[in-house]
């Protein structure tokens, strides 16, 4: 599958999405120097090869570096649709969850923090090695969101910087 890949695809981060071109012309819908891949799910792209779906972050990876990613790929931007290879590198899964979005349902507004009504504050806590690190109770949410940067700078190296949402 390697030599397929290469044969039939370039990297190119000038036509945005998934930075991939096809090399030559297959099929009648399939031109050389068009665009390769579509968006799949939650803004990831992905190209097909011989009836087979990859995704366009792996494919790059792949053709920037010759080898195949052996766990996942860290989208640091956070935007999966970016698949320039300065915005892609090899996490684990740990690693890959250090760089997460805000949740949908976050009602504070910062990551790691949340209200507790039996305090009647707000509370923060972080992931770090598979399990959860209180980190304690705060009048205001700025102020539990700062010790969670305080955190994150201790316990998520890999990622240690919280992304700016929005």
């Amino acid at each position: 599958m390697d030599e397929a890949i290469i044969n039939l695809l370039r990297y190119c981060p000038e036509v945005g999405g998934p930075c991939l071109v096809w090399k030559v012309s297959k099929r009648s819908h399939i031109k050389e120097n068009m665009m390769a891949g579509s968006k799949a799910k939650e803004g990831y792209w992905q190209v097909q090869i011989n009836k087979k779906n990859y995704p366009a972050h792996r494919v790059v990876y792949f053709l920037c570096t010759g080898l195949w990613p052996i766990a996942q790929i860290d989208h640091i931007d956070g935007n999966p649709s970016n698949n320039r290879i300065e915005n892609l590198r090899e996490a684990t899964v740990q690693e890959n969850g250090q760089n997460r979005k805000l949740n949908i349902n976050n009602c504070s507004g910062y990551q790691g923090v949340t209200f507790s009504k039996s305090t009647n504050k707000w509370q923060a806590q972080i992931k770090a090695n598979g399990s959860y690190k209180y980190l304690g109770v705060f009048i205001t949410a700025e102020e539990a969101h700062e010790a969670y940067k305080m955190a994150k700078r201790e316990f998520h190296q890999f990622n240690p910087e919280v992304r700016q949402e929005g």
